[in-house]
């Protein structure tokens, strides 16, 4: 056998290993997720450590009336829709169902004055979910909660959690598991 030829042949051996490592590792990627079944073993508040908006007390009336941060992963979807909404009204960033874009950004400016990165993510984040919600906003609200304040924070929360700068970012197994479950699954926005 010719060396050109060894050469080639030890190639295309290379280029086949390389192809089905490649095609192993997407294989174990794609069925380690199961869109079914969320990972609960950690919270995302614990994975990507950003600062709170709004103030503690502000939001103790709204715990007592819906329950709060215990019922967020076996959350009743009207009793999340409620909390929500009593948490924007409480700070004034919702006003007769319709959220207050200045007074959203001057909340995330007074509460980040000091971590220009963390700022600018939340900024970001917030525009382009409100200009992702602004035409369901503009419909009136059904008897009861509506789901735009619900709706507008969980874009917010996801697109936070996704782009979480590495300094505030939990390398974890449990945390980069339950990201690429957010990145790979479709969610009910």
């Amino acid at each position: 056998m010719a060396s050109g030829t060894r050469f080639e042949l030890l190639r295309l051996v290379t280029m086949l290993f390389v192809i089905c490592g490649q095609l192993n590792s997407l294989t174990e990627a794609a069925t380690a997720i199961d869109c079914n079944f969320p990972p609960l073993e950690v919270h995302p508040k614990d994975c990507c450590q950003l600062p709170s908006l709004i103030d503690e007390d502000l939001l103790q009336h709204c715990k007592a009336l819906y329950g709060g941060e215990p019922l967020q992963r076996k959350l009743i979807y009207e009793r999340g829709k409620c909390f929500i909404e009593c948490a924007l009204n409480a700070t004034g960033t919702m006003v007769n169902g319709q959220l207050d874009q200045g007074r959203i950004m001057g909340l995330i400016e007074s509460g980040t004055r000091d971590d220009p990165v963390v700022m600018q993510l939340l900024q970001a984040n917030t525009m382009a979910c409100l200009q992702q919600w602004v035409a369901p906003l503009a419909t009136p609200t059904t008897v009861g909660c509506g789901s735009q304040g619900v709706d507008f924070v969980g874009c917010v929360n996801i697109q936070n959690f996704l782009n979480c700068p590495l300094a505030r970012w939990t390398n974890s197994d449990e945390c980069n598991s339950l990201k690429q479950f957010i990145s790979l699954c479709p969610r009910p926005l």
